[in-house]
């Protein structure tokens, strides 16, 4: 993404003006954040894996169906417009 931000500021492109100091920095910047998060991926990926199990579906007020029915759900495709029974109980009747 940003070799191809970069190639679209060539200056041959930018009617030869180079990259104004607003540019420079924000590339910068994001140059940094991106050498953040991949500095702390194995991290987040140890909170992450620690994260999964903190909470049972009980606790968060889930009942089982409707648990079962989101793991289903993000199986099947994206975008899909079959509505499940609890998002059908859940839809508002039309007065």
């Amino acid at each position: 993404m940003l070799k191809k931000w970069l190639g679209y500021r060539q200056v041959d492109r930018n009617e030869d003006k180079p990259l104004t100091n607003e540019e420079r920095h924000w590339f910068r910047a994001m140059v940094q954040r991106i050498a953040a998060l991949l500095a702390l991926g194995p991290q987040l990926d140890v909170l992450q894996q620690a994260s999964t199990n903190c909470f049972t579906v009980a606790e968060l007020g889930i009942s089982p169906d409707a648990a079962r029915e989101r793991r289903e759900a993000r199986k099947k495709k994206v975008g899909t417009t079959k509505l499940t029974p609890a998002m059908k109980q859940r839809k508002p009747k039309a007065p």
